[in-house]
């Protein structure tokens, strides 16, 4: 089988970090509503960063990323409460941008609360979805946690319903 690392790179993955198991970092970018592919590195087991993109599209130096469909969720304010799990921590400012087959086709900003409340209401449709009671049941398994702490750890820790969920933008305001 051939791998990435066949077309010159004399070194193999090695992930020496939980933080990133899959051994690489991509780097994406809008560009006139189009969602691209600018960058792949890895590091090798030498530590030296390696860029491949390169190699892999054969000289282009991106790709149209038309194979995501979903919710780009980018923090772009100040830090305001920081959560050790997964996307859990909340920024002041977020620009969300709904995306079809590597095309934007709507962007908003939001604030925190504003954020929160569409995330609610994301997880209160992800909740009803079969996904969702899987998981359940695969982390109810060994019956060391409350249900309730499991709902928690799904919000802030499975955020592939925030992607996926595509809800309007216009959240309406709580008051």
């Amino acid at each position: 089988m051939s791998t990435p690392t066949d077309s010159g790179a004399d070194d193999r993955i090695c992930i020496v970090s939980s933080g990133n198991w899959r051994g690489y970092i991509a780097t994406f970018a809008i560009d006139n509503r189009r969602f691209l592919l600018k960058k792949v590195e890895f590091t090798g087991c030498n530590y030296r960063k390696d860029e491949i993109l390169s190699r892999l599209l054969k000289g282009k130096k991106e790709a149209p990323a038309d194979w995501f469909s979903g919710i780009l969720v980018v923090p772009t304010g100040e830090l305001v409460q920081y959560v050790h799990l997964g996307y859990g921590s909340l920024y002041s400012e977020y620009r969300l941008f709904r995306i079809e087959g590597g095309k934007v086709v709507d962007e908003t900003k939001m604030d925190a609360q504003r954020y929160e409340e569409y995330r609610l209401r994301q997880f209160e449709v992800f909740k009803q979805t079969a996904r969702y009671f899987q998981e359940l049941a695969d982390l109810s398994k060994d019956g060391s946690h409350e249900p309730g702490y499991l709902e928690g750890f799904l919000y802030y820790v499975d955020s592939e319903y925030t992607k996926e969920i595509m809800l309007p933008f216009d959240v309406p305001t709580k008051r």
